[in-house]
């Protein structure tokens, strides 16, 4: 884990540590999650994903699994699994991580 902290910049579980993404697979800074700020990753690893549901956020209606790390279960975020509007559509497969929940580490 050292070592691959020295070539990438990459976000833990605040909780655990464990590896969640890396800091280039953000997609947008500017989101909202339940708890404040949150990043929009375009992948993630070492989740366990909920089961879906439809869910009323800012945006409308999307179909969401929240989503949890695979070693301390700390729930820290959800995952698109499908939206409803055009607009929308490029968020579908990607993952919103509140920033609260998962810390930078690397450099």
């Amino acid at each position: 884990m050292a070592e691959f902290s020295k070539i990438f910049r990459y976000y833990g579980c605040h909780n655990c540590g464990n590896l969640i993404s890396r800091h280039d697979d953000i997609v947008s800074k500017y989101f909202q999650g339940v708890r404040g700020r949150a990043f929009l990753f375009s992948q993630a690893a070492n989740l366990v994903e909920g089961p879906k549901e439809d869910r009323i956020l800012i945006t409308g209606l999307h179909t969401v699994s929240d989503v949890f790390c695979i070693d301390c279960g700390e729930n820290l975020g959800w995952k698109y699994e499908r939206t409803y509007h055009d607009s929308e559509k490029y968020k579908e497969g990607k993952y919103v991580l509140e920033r609260l929940k998962i810390a930078e580490v690397g450099s």
